[in-house]
């Protein structure tokens, strides 16, 4: 069974990053742990996005 706190952990810390692929499932995972903490669907989007341009992770799928 996959951690999904680990992998968002990793994600964030810039590891095990597929550029190009999987994006919707780094952006789901982030999105369900940003709610977790508490953040506003705002909030959210613009650290995905944040996280997004720091890795060069290009995102074309909506985080809405």
């Amino acid at each position: 069974m996959i951690n999904e706190l680990i992998e968002v952990q990793e994600y964030l810390n810039g590891e095990n990053i597929l550029k190009n692929e999987c994006t919707f499932r780094m952006c789901y995972l982030m999105a369900k742990y940003y709610r977790d903490q508490g953040l506003s669907p705002l909030d959210i989007r613009k650290k995905i996005f944040s996280w997004g341009n720091q890795y060069g992770v290009y995102i074309v799928i909506t985080v809405n």
